[in-house]
């Protein structure tokens, strides 16, 4: 099962140095269309981000996103990025690169998740994360602190 998948993620571009847990479907959506950002009177278009399908959001072409994730206008997903199975991330949500994130796991608007950093599954962001390391609970803190 596990060759198969990778053998459709190569199919459509996905990155082999990109490890998905087993349960996510590991599949870069290449149809998707390339956002834009006006500035001024012309618009700068960002093709190494792309539109997310199920809802809004911008993520990068190197995310790992299961198709039961919705993601709300106005998220941006950053490169390495794993997003688990029926997760929601709210309007303005900002995730840097490198983060894993489990299954069910909801992320409030205006909410900053910095790099090379894992949420456990069920759990619910409610404010800034800056520190790097394994976060989980309701609201998430540090698992060290749970």
């Amino acid at each position: 099962m596990a060759v198969a998948l990778r053998r459709l993620a190569a199919a459509f571009g996905y990155s082999p140095h990109l490890q998905c847990v087993q349960s996510l479907f590991p599949l870069r959506f290449g149809n998707s269309y390339s956002s834009s950002v006006s500035m001024g009177d012309a618009p700068t278009v960002h093709p190494e981000f792309q539109q997310w399908h199920n809802g809004g959001g911008s993520f990068h072409t190197f995310a790992c996103m299961d198709p039961t994730v919705f993601i709300e206008f106005g998220a941006v997903i950053g490169h390495n990025v794993v997003v688990a199975k029926n997760c929601i991330l709210c309007g303005q949500v900002g995730i840097a690169g490198s983060v894993t994130i489990g299954d069910y796991v909801t992320m409030g608007g205006r909410v900053a998740v910095r790099d090379h950093l894992r949420l456990a599954a069920t759990s619910y962001v409610t404010k800034d994360i800056t520190g790097p390391g394994d976060y989980g609970g309701f609201p998430a803190v540090h698992l060290h602190e749970w």
